[in-house]
């Protein structure tokens, strides 16, 4: 049970980066300055386009999203072979 928990915090944390990291992607890519968009891209997307950041972004964002979805799976057969299975002491 430990590892699905830290399993679905884990989840949680790439999920929410990945969506600040989305956010700032989409605000640098719809800067019109050229000179004020590669300022931007490069202090806070670490020189890379925002093409590929907004890319590596969903990318993920849908890892956090199926991490969690395997952490609950895990959770729930977690509980069923408890019940099926009790430990004898």
């Amino acid at each position: 049970m430990t590892f699905a928990k830290i399993g679905w915090y884990c989840a949680v944390l790439i999920t929410f980066f990945s969506i600040v990291n989305l956010g700032i992607a989409a605000y640098v890519a719809f800067i019109d300055n050229p000179e004020a968009r590669a300022f931007a891209a490069n202090s806070y997307l670490g020189g890379r386009s925002s093409g590929r950041v907004l890319d590596m972004s969903l990318y993920g964002f849908l890892f956090g999203i199926c991490l969690g979805i395997f952490s609950n799976i895990a959770e729930a057969l977690q509980a069923i072979t408890e019940k099926m299975c009790p430990e004898k002491d």
